[in-house]
C-alpha cells in the first residue's frame, strides 16, 4: 500500500478553508489551533512536485506565496477586514524539499493608520528557510 504525503500532516493542522481561486490551485494550505497563551499564529503546507523549481526544491515564487498568504490570512483572522500587501521583503536561507512538512509562524504588530506590519519565519526539518516583513493596507468590509 502507497501512503499519500497527507497523511503525514502533524497533530493539530487543519485545511484551511478557500481564500480564493489562486489559493485553492496551490494548495491545500493549514492551520494550527492555537493554545492558551501563543503569541504566534501558525500555518503549514505539504509541497508537492507542482510547487518545485527545476532543482527538485520549493520554487522561491512559492515560498514568497505561502509568506505573504499566511501573514494575510493571519491579519484576516484577527481583524475581521480586506486587505492588501503593500511591501514584502524575504531572505531566503535554506532550500524547501518537495514532501517535507513546512511551516509558519506569524507575528502581527498594531495597526496604525489602517496600515499594519508583521514578521513571518518559514520553517522545514527543523530550520529557518525564508523569513519575511511585510505591511498591509487594511479596508473596512
Amino acid at each position: 500500500m502507497v501512503s499519500s504525503p497527507f497523511s503525514n500532516i502533524p497533530e493539530g493542522f487543519h485545511i484551511l478553508q478557500s481564500r480564493g481561486p489562486f489559493a485553492d490551485l496551490n494548495g491545500p494550505f493549514y492551520r494550527k489551533l492555537p493554545n492558551a497563551g501563543d503569541t504566534a499564529t501558525v500555518f503549514g503546507f505539504l509541497p508537492l512536485e507542482r510547487h518545485a523549481n527545476s532543482l527538485g526544491f520549493v520554487h522561491g515564487g512559492m515560498i514568497s506565496t505561502l509568506l505573504d498568504g499566511f501573514m494575510a490570512q493571519a491579519i484576516a483572522e484577527s481583524y475581521k477586514r480586506k486587505l492588501v500587501t503593500l511591501t514584502l521583503n524575504i531572505e531566503f536561507k535554506h532550500v524547501i524539499p518537495i514532501h517535507r512538512w513546512v511551516q509558519a509562524d506569524i507575528e502581527l504588530n498594531e495597526i496604525e493608520k489602517n496600515v499594519i506590519s508583521g514578521v513571518a519565519s518559514l520553517s522545514s526539518r527543523n530550520r529557518t528557510c525564508a523569513t519575511a516583513k511585510a505591511t498591509f493596507r487594511l479596508f473596512n468590509r
